[in-house]
């Protein structure tokens, strides 16, 4: 989420006119050929032609899954719908029944609200990103409406540091508590403790997840998604500890560590660097 004060134009902003060609389009060939550009530095000052007015804020939506620290989240698409109205602008390449490749970028979509204030565009914002239908994968869409209403988002105190904070931690929350039963649902190791997955779905896209009872001394290491092993931390006959980085993959232009599932020895370790996974498969064994 970026916040700026450009002027409002775009290609799909409704109910802002559009202008004539910038000369500022033009400008980079008229500057590598010495030519002069067509404007000065006081059509950038306040009353100038270019001048900023009002505010903006933008919004990537990315398909990636908040509530699981960003993960990437490739899928089809099933239902794609964008918002409207005034200073709302969409630029998108996506749309229902398109793929998101996990080869590629995660960016489904840039989402930009202006308004003659910062708190409008905020408002205005918020009501865009609510009425923005993306549907079949997991996107930023709710990570952007939380950060929204942070208090420090809304007084302008925010800081680089609000996502470590913990702002989004009402996200994370879905992991549910530690289980008690866990002899036959699927559970996530955290520093050895089991934790029952909030929906057995995810248990085959989770690394440390385990079917049936989870030991503290080991278990089947997974890959959580589809990629490419960049690096292998391990060997045969290491010894390792519970949530320790046997692998670093990488999908969609992001570096994800695959942790042991518990503390143990490696045995049966099944990649190298440069092979391709796919989600739930098993790179490792822990005895």
């Amino acid at each position: 989420m970026t916040s700026h004060s450009p002027t409002p134009y775009g290609s799909r902003m409704a109910a802002v006119p559009t202008p004539p060609p910038t000369p500022a389009n033009a400008g980079s060939a008229r500057i590598a050929a010495g030519d002069p550009v067509g404007f000065d530095a006081t059509d950038l000052g306040p009353g100038g032609r270019f001048s900023p007015r009002g505010h903006a804020i933008e919004c990537r939506i990315n398909a990636e899954d908040p509530a699981r620290r960003f993960l990437p989240a490739p899928g089809t698409i099933t239902r794609y719908r964008e918002p409207g109205g005034p200073g709302v602008r969409v630029d998108s390449g996506f749309g229902e029944g398109d793929e998101v490749p996990r080869a590629y970028d995660s960016l489904i979509a840039k989402l930009i609200a202006w308004a003659p204030t910062r708190e409008e565009a905020r408002r205005r914002m918020l009501r865009a990103l609510g009425e923005f239908r993306v549907e079949g994968i997991s996107t930023t869409i709710p990570a952007h409406r939380l950060l929204l209403e942070h208090p420090d988002v809304i007084d302008g105190s925010y800081t680089t540091r609000l996502v470590e904070g913990g702002a989004l931690d009402p996200l994370l929350s879905n992991a549910g508590p530690p289980a008690t039963d866990t002899t036959s649902l699927p559970v996530l190791m955290v520093n050895a403790t089991p934790v029952r997955l909030w929906h057995p779905s995810i248990a085959g896209s989770i690394s440390a997840a385990q079917q049936g009872a989870a030991r503290s001394d080991g278990g089947h290491v997974v890959a959580p998604m589809h990629g490419t092993i960049l690096t292998v931390l391990v060997a045969d006959g290491d010894q390792v500890r519970a949530g320790q980085a046997v692998a670093v993959l990488e999908a969609m232009k992001m570096e994800t560590q695959i942790p042991a599932s518990g503390a143990g020895r490696v045995r049966r370790l099944q990649i190298r660097p440069g092979d391709i996974v796919e989600a739930g498969q098993t790179i490792a064994e822990i005895a």
